[in-house]
């Protein structure tokens, strides 16, 4: 026989004798389950008939105290209109009416005025009397009842009735009274009998206030707001029920909800003791152990004769292990990962790789790298050629019209003998990374730009605003002994020159303090499309080609009015680049969670030296520019929480990317735009 039909027989075996015990253990557990479940279910039948007659007998009683508190809380009322309420009638009406505590309270639940008896001041909270009193003012009523508790904890039944004085009169029960009636209603009596049975654990019948009776073993048990279980059998129809623990032991309980009318009231909980459940469990797992071991002993000595065999098969199990958990490393790396052969023909090539070049892995494996990946496998073809492996080297690969900013890292994989046999490369994308850091660099720089042009303005400004006005005092106050009218002409050209450098120092003003953001909700469609219109004619009449296309109604938090500013000026420098017979197309699309206006041109570009100052301040190739359009469009942006991309070739054009959040950060104001 061969080993592995061996071993599968003892394991057979085993699994046989191990599911026969289990099965001969789950049926007798679930066969005594049933049981216990009868047993409890028609003891919490009977009881919950029983406890529908006690508590609709104790809801007759708080009818009836109810309206006796409100007879002498409407006898005092009386006496109040009557002007002859006086503390000795106060004190003997609610004692010859066997009232426990009364007081006179604001809409607060504060004292005010006379208390019974005087403790009764400091037996209640505001808190606790203000739900109570609170419907008489708020809404309007006459007259409320319901239950209130004391500092102590102790629950009694109350009224309150609505006085002329913006005041109102509460009077309560007397607590033990209550409780002394529960035990008196017979529902007791019936649980202590049932509670006796050696195998019942225990009865207990609860409301959300707590106990209403129970069997005498039980002195405290859980709650129904602490325990789940309870609140979710609270709200069933029918009942439930659980394996909990009691007095330190296990017990199989059975909760049913009753109701009185409609109304849930509460649970009975009738606990069963497992003692019985439990021999029988033992009983049977022994004989359960006995055949399994016999099953397992079997198995045992098929295995030590089959050892050396397995030892074989587990270590050509945990190699493969090992090769599939490199490979899923590999494969789930977040860097491209393109390994080649020593004849630079590819054999591994990651997932990361698949999605940086756009090629599937079974396209590129077995291919040379060049033909792959074009001009990047340069580092891999030098590391194989020369021996020298590459570290951080940044490329740039250009994929569906955008370029990619890459960094190569490569590692040669030699044969024990020393030989190369192989060369691996990492491969990162950094674009992101890059254009992330540029981002930041022109934020610092503008942040620094406005700063040093609001001190710069600050400190001329003053000296400024003085020469200004001694150039017009010498103008008009004093006259030269000779040579008037040239005294006359270079003093006005003092005051022409001091408002010219002014009205700079305003420019660098607005700059340094731009307008605060006048956020509304737009749809960002018609701000685009407003900008479009404004610049049609223009490029209309520079026989350029201006086309607009949206794919969806994108609508988001901004300054209409400044965010036009920006697209305008974006507008009007692709209509400035781009000779007649070009074109300069808009589209406006989302992104996951932002939107996107993009405009491009085919210009004449943007030279690469002049890429990254296009923000600064006061940067321009323009004869007549002022350097100021780019670097507010880009501040504007920035404070919409959004980013403008550029990418731009000399003589193809360029691209400006718009990018915006469609929701704001916290702490940014939005109104809804009407």
């Amino acid at each position: 026989m061969r080993p592995k039909f061996l071993v599968g027989l003892a394991a057979v075996l085993a699994l046989l004798g191990v599911a026969g015990g289990y099965i001969e253990i789950t049926q007798s557990r679930r066969d005594i389950m049933d049981l216990l479940q009868t047993e409890a279910e028609t003891v919490t039948e009977a009881l919950a008939v029983s406890a529908e007659n006690a508590v609709q007998a104790y809801a007759e009683v708080e009818a009836l105290l109810e309206a006796h508190l409100l007879d002498a809380a409407n006898m005092l009322l009386h006496l109040e209109r009557e002007n002859k309420l006086t503390r000795n009638q106060f004190e003997t009406l609610l004692r010859d009416s066997q009232v426990a505590r009364a007081c006179k309270v604001d809409q607060t639940g504060a004292l005010q005025g006379f208390a019974y008896p005087e403790s009764s001041r400091e037996a209640f909270h505001p808190e606790n009397l203000s739900p109570l009193v609170a419907p008489l003012f708020e809404e309007g009523q006459d007259e409320t009842g319901g239950l209130v508790e004391d500092w102590e904890g102790r629950t009694h039944y109350a009224v309150a009735v609505r006085s002329g004085d913006r005041r109102a009169w509460v009077l309560c029960s007397d607590p033990q009274a209550l409780l002394d009636f529960r035990k008196r209603v017979g529902l007791g009596r019936l649980i202590q009998n049932l509670g006796e049975n050696k195998e019942v654990a225990y009865i207990v019948l609860q409301d959300e206030q707590g106990l209403i009776s129970a069997s005498k073993n039980v002195t405290t048990i859980s709650s129904l707001q602490s325990d789940p279980f309870l609140q979710e059998a609270l709200r069933s129809t029918g009942p439930r029920s659980r394996i909990t623990s009691f007095a330190r032991e296990d017990v199989f309980e059975v909760v049913k909800p009753f109701t009185v009318g409609d109304e849930p009231f509460g649970l009975i909980r009738v606990g069963l003791k497992m003692d019985v459940a439990k021999l029988a469990v033992k009983r049977t797992m022994q004989r359960a152990v006995v055949v399994a071991f016999g099953f397992v002993v079997l198995g045992l000595i098929l295995f030590n004769f089959l050892v050396s065999n397995q030892n074989y098969e587990l270590l050509t199990d945990a190699y493969a292990k090992i090769k599939t958990y490199t490979g899923n490393i590999l494969e789930n790396m977040a860097d491209a990962v393109v390994a080649v052969d020593r004849e630079g023909h590819i054999t591994v090539f990651n997932r990361a790789a698949e999605q940086l070049f756009g090629r599937p892995s079974r396209d590129a494996v077995g291919k040379s790298c060049q033909e792959i990946i074009g001009t990047q496998s340069s580092a891999l073809d030098e590391t194989l050629a020369t021996g020298r492996e590459v570290q951080d080297r940044e490329v740039t690969y250009t994929l569906d019209g955008r370029e990619r900013i890459l960094s190569v890292t490569t590692r040669l994989l030699r044969t024990p003998k020393g030989e190369i046999d192989s060369a691996v490369a990492v491969i990162k994308d950094l674009t992101e990374q890059k254009a992330l850091q540029e981002r930041l660099r022109r934020q610092e720089k503008l942040t620094a730009m406005g700063e040093l042009a609001s001190g710069v303005a600050h400190e001329i400004r003053n000296p400024l605003n003085a020469i200004s006005i001694i150039a017009q005092r010498f103008a008009y106050e004093f006259t030269p002994t000779q040579n008037e009218k040239e005294y006359r002409e270079l003093a006005q050209s003092v005051v022409t020159a001091s408002r010219q450098v002014s009205a700079i120092i305003e420019r660098f003003l607005e700059f340094a303090r731009p307008p605060a953001l006048n956020l509304h909700r737009h749809a960002l469609n018609d701000v685009v499309h407003q900008a479009v219109a404004l610049v049609e004619s223009q490029a209309r009449a520079k026989g350029l080609h201006l086309e607009f296309s949206d794919a969806e109604p994108l609508e988001l938090a901004l300054d209409s009015e400044q965010m036009q500013e920006v697209f305008v000026n974006l507008l009007q420098n692709a209509v400035q680049a781009t000779p007649a017979g070009g074109r300069i197309s808009v589209r406006l699309r989302r992104e996951e969670e932002q939107a996107v206006v993009e405009i491009a041109d085919t210009g004449t570009g943007i030279p690469p030296e002049h890429l990254s100052r296009i923000f600064d301040l006061y940067f321009t190739t323009k004869p007549d520019g002022t350097g100021m359009g780019l670097s507010v469009s880009h501040r504007i942006v920035i404070e919409h929480g959004g980013r403008i991309d550029v990418h731009s070739r000399v003589g193809e054009g360029s691209t400006f990317r718009v990018v915006l959040p469609l929701e704001r950060n916290e702490g940014q104001s939005e109104e809804k735009d009407e």
